[in-house]
């Protein structure tokens, strides 16, 4: 273990107040790294500004500070409080962002005060798409073909070189980053602007090739101050490149990646942790083409994000606990002895974990319900299976009680397949049940991947899903055979689902199971200790 200086104070940025396309990671990291330091025996002090979150609590840091999360406030707090040390990566971008701009004023170094976690290399990457891309390449890793520019015209010029459409990612003067795919030069400008009056210099902009059909995997990394490095999970989204990881539908381990491939994306994500010196818990992602699988590199987030807590759950590990203990100065080797690893089922692939988004564009009178670049989902489910049907299968029920099957959708039953196809080219929130729709009524697998971008085998899983509700349903008021049960429980269906398929009542559909030998109960997820609950069918 590196030796860390003594400290006695420490300040903890929380992330703001929660927001569309924001985690609720954030917070639950926040706590946790109040608990992890406060039992070392250090002072706490949470500067935050959202009076809902948890982290903002009285009680879970020795001292909090309500305040809007501007370098002003903070530059107060640090003067008054004189902490040791500040801990930004628990509070996603924007405590990043604050922290970086403390940095760059010489505040902590004035003040001989340290950074946890980050670095002053990784604070530097924050929302700054050159420099991240610079670094890639200086490592000789792969990444998409694209130059930056700070004029608008200039990046109409690299754009008309590159061809569209073109992937752009724009930062503003207040550092947030916007990114999106423009099909034309209006939509770049727009992108570039923000909606904003049209300005001929902005800030940074990089103009990038868009990987149609490529898919985007991401990659979970603990990483200590001496620089070992441990690949946590992988994750691989449904959904091409493009559309936000956030708003996808993902799963670990990735169904369509070779062996060979994901050797070569955990060695590409170790070296790139090694020149980015993020210290805790952080994740790389990658754009894998679908002809040669070539692996590219798309961006880092280094702080504890979305993708974290997915990994803590399906692998059934404290990762939030863990990413304070490393950046603490633990080793990992003591911190994974104590805290546990992730779970061998998970990483052997006899278990699946599938995460799906949810949105709620109903409360937002307006609002186009379109999926793109920008997150805008609002919260997220997982489902645990020993297939990807009957994990995607339990994440539905979870995330949509009312509609246990993934296409029971009542407003697209009257639709023609012509219709769902034609929908299916502008992704959007109903994309999965639409999907599964347009291949119930005949669409072909090929024509479904080739209009969504989707990768086949996710189309095949949905077809043989599609296919299994039709037998079912062609038996409504006939006992079904026992083989035909026994097939759909392991694809995931529950008497919820099986009752509207079998036109019977939910009743009627547990007693079929029960006299079939199956029941499907809540179990603990471990024998012994504190233990969430899975809901589990027999396959699981």
């Amino acid at each position: 273990m590196s030796p860390h200086p003594p400290m006695e104070k420490v300040i903890i940025i929380g992330s703001g107040p929660v927001k569309i396309g924001q985690t609720g990671a954030f917070d639950d990291a926040a706590c946790r790294a109040c608990e992890v330091f406060r039992s070392a025996g250090l002072q706490t002090v949470m500067i935050h500004c959202d009076p809902s979150a948890l982290a903002a609590d009285m009680e879970t840091a020795d001292r909090t500070y309500m305040v809007p999360l501007t370098l002003q406030s903070l530059t107060e707090i640090i003067l008054r409080e004189k902490p040791d040390a500040l801990l930004p990566t628990v509070g996603g971008p924007t405590a990043m962002r604050l922290a970086n701009a403390c940095n760059r004023s010489g505040l902590l170094k004035d003040n001989g005060i340290g950074l946890l976690g980050a670095t002053d290399r990784s604070l530097a990457l924050i929302d700054n798409p050159s420099a991240f891309f610079d670094v890639v390449n200086n490592l000789g890793l792969a990444s998409p073909d694209g130059q930056s520019s700070d004029r608008v015209s200039d990046a109409a010029a690299i754009a008309e070189a590159i061809g569209y459409p073109v992937f752009v990612r724009a930062a503003n003067p207040a550092g947030e980053l916007r990114q999106g795919i423009a099909y034309n030069v209006e939509e770049l400008r727009l992108l570039a602007s923000g909606g904003r009056l049209p300005s001929e210099k902005l800030g940074g902009l990089r103009i990038e090739q868009a990987l149609s059909g490529y898919r985007e995997v991401e990659v979970e990394l603990l990483r200590d101050a001496d620089n070992r490095v441990q690949v946590v999970g992988m994750a691989e989204n449904m959904d091409p490149v493009g559309i936000h990881s956030g708003d996808s539908a993902a799963v670990i381990p990735p169904v369509t990646i070779g062996e060979e491939t994901r050797r070569q994306i955990e060695a590409a994500a170790c070296k790139l942790a090694g020149q980015i010196r993020m210290i805790g818990a952080f994740n790389v992602k990658f754009a894998v083409g679908t002809a040669a699988d070539q692996v590219l590199v798309l961006a880092v987030n280094p702080w504890f994000s979305r993708m974290s807590a997915f990994c803590a759950k399906a692998f059934d590990i404290d990762l939030a606990t863990i990413h304070a203990r490393l950046s603490l100065g633990t080793g990992l080797d003591d911190v994974l002895a104590t805290e546990g690893s992730p779970t061998a089922g998970i990483r052997a692939g006899s278990t699946i974990a599938v995460r799906l988004p949810r949105w709620e564009f109903e409360r937002f009178a307006g609002e186009t319900a379109r999926l793109d670049a920008c997150m805008k989902s609002t919260g997220e489910v997982m489902g645990l299976g020993r297939s990807l049907l009957e994990a995607l299968q339990k994440a539905v029920r979870c995330r949509s009680p009312r509609h246990p099957l993934v296409g029971l959708r009542p407003e697209l039953s009257p639709l023609s397949v012509d219709d769902l196809m034609r929908r299916l080219v502008l992704p959007s929130p109903a994309r999965l049940c639409m999907m599964h729709q347009a291949l119930k009524k005949g669409a072909g697998p090929e024509a479904v991947a080739a209009v969504t971008g989707v990768h086949i085998h996710w189309i095949h899983q949905l077809a043989d899903l599609a296919v299994l509700e039709t037998k079912l349903a062609d038996l409504a008021g006939n006992p079904p055979p026992a083989a035909l049960i026994d097939q759909a429980v392991a694809a995931g269906f529950s008497e919820s689902g099986l009752a509207p398929l079998l036109n019977i009542p939910p009743d009627a559909a547990n007693r079929l199971l029960s006299d079939a030998g199956i029941n499907i109960r809540p179990r603990r997820s471990v024998d012994r200790g504190p233990s969430r609950i899975w809901f589990n069918t027999r396959a699981g």
